[in-house]
């Protein structure tokens, strides 16, 4: 039995959005991380994802696109404050 029934499970996922290393080997980096979004999406969980790509790389991030698989929020680093993060976390949960 679960001890908070109405909990729900969030993820803060930070990444700089530059999908390196594979979870297998040969296998592509961004593909498995997207896997991985989509995955926590199926079993419910909430997630957030905090792009800290250097401002320099900011376009090559895959951030956008890991929250949009994973049913989430996508929140640039640079734009986030307490208050930002709150609502983030109250919009998802």
């Amino acid at each position: 039995t679960l001890v908070r029934p109405n909990a729900v499970p969030v993820a803060v996922v930070v990444t700089d959005g530059l999908p390196t290393v594979p979870l297998h080997v040969d296998a592509d980096p961004l593909e498995d991380a997207l896997a991985q979004a989509s995955a926590l999406r199926r079993v419910g969980v909430a997630v957030v994802v905090v792009d800290a790509a250097s401002p320099g790389m900011a376009e090559r991030s895959c951030g956008r696109e890991l929250a949009r698989a994973a049913g989430g929020l996508h929140l640039p680093a640079d734009e986030i404050s307490p208050g930002v993060f709150l609502d983030a976390l109250e919009r998802i949960a």
